[in-house]
């Protein structure tokens, strides 16, 4: 079975989708909504400091990383958390289901005003990313 959800783009010519995020223990009662930039350039998933306060969010590491911007390596503190789509079939479009996975994310350098988590391909690479004219089709089949 075939579960997708299509994202129209932005005034700002931006694809952005809703996801979950709780506390890597939490349960779907902890999940709170947020909206998330679809950036296939970003390898790993960030978020802005107001998720994670809002979240209490445990850091769970510490880690070197690029920054492309600065070309250099900086230190970054590792947050876990559970992230969650949700996508719809069309045998129940008014049913979503969550396809959610635990992961370790950093902390967005520059939040932006639209947004509140930057979707890197640590998350994308599991679904079928389509983009045609303004829409994008985040997809993946279920047997």
């Amino acid at each position: 079975m075939r579960y997708q959800r299509a994202v129209r783009l932005s005034a700002r010519r931006q694809y952005i989708v809703p996801v979950l995020i709780s506390p890597p223990t939490g349960q779907r009662s902890d999940q709170r909504r947020y909206l998330a930039l679809v950036d296939t350039g970003a390898n790993t998933t960030a978020i802005t400091n107001r998720v994670r306060e809002d979240c209490a969010l445990p850091v769970i590491g510490q880690t070197e990383h690029a920054v492309a911007t600065a070309g250099g390596m900086t230190k970054s503190l590792e947050y876990g958390l559970s992230l969650a789509l949700e996508l719809f079939s069309a045998e129940s479009p008014s049913q979503p289901v969550q396809f959610s996975q635990f992961l370790k994310v950093l902390i967005a350098a520059s939040p932006a005003p639209d947004y509140d988590v930057l979707l890197g391909m640590d998350v994308l690479q599991r679904f079928l990313i389509v983009a045609w004219e303004s829409t994008m089709t985040i997809s993946v089949d279920v047997d």
